[in-house]
């Protein structure tokens, strides 16, 4: 151990300390930007928070393929589900955990409100199926859904997608 230091001294002989004399100050400006970003992340987190883990069995049965919220929107999703509705904006959570797929699915919802977009696609692979149950079913719960329907076969042949119809009418 004593030689241990005897080499290193000897090593270290002739080095300088650093001087830390800069001192940095934050800009106001960097402040505002601050504010902006976290106003802009706490309207993309607000959409996620009305995504649970659980659903009423009342609303949505897990082996349907398509889901309606009113009788009368049953001829958009049939339109839906023959593929006249093309979707605006895709999103890939494929190979993401619940989480950060319901983090995805609530930034989709802000861009499509923001955006007005009526229509979008979730791509969500075949894995364990898991995204495959739960995607729907946070689907269900939020408020601005009105139908979804898993994806025709003219667009996608493995039908990984899922397309939703949102309602922009706010």
């Amino acid at each position: 151990m004593y030689n241990n230091k005897k080499i290193l001294k000897k090593y270290l002989h002739g080095t300088k300390k650093i001087v830390q004399d800069t001192v940095f100050k934050p800009k106001k400006i960097l402040k505002k930007r601050n504010f902006f970003f976290k106003k802009k992340l706490q309207e993309e987190e607000i959409h996620s928070y009305l995504f649970s883990y659980t659903t009423p069995l009342k609303l949505y049965n897990e082996n349907t393929v398509s889901y309606v919220r009113d009788k009368k929107n049953i001829k958009k999703l049939k339109k839906l589900s023959q593929g006249y509705y093309v979707p605006e904006i895709f999103i890939d959570v494929h190979g993401l955990n619940q989480y950060q797929a319901k983090k995805e699915l609530g930034k989709l919802f802000f861009i499509c409100h923001k955006e007005n977009l009526s229509c979008a696609g979730i791509i969500h692979g075949h894995g364990k199926n898991i995204l495959k149950k739960q995607i729907p079913l946070w689907l269900v719960q939020h408020p601005d859904t009105i139908a979804f329907h898993r994806a025709p076969c003219k667009l996608n042949k493995n039908q990984t997608t899922l397309f939703l119809l949102i309602d922009i009418s706010i």
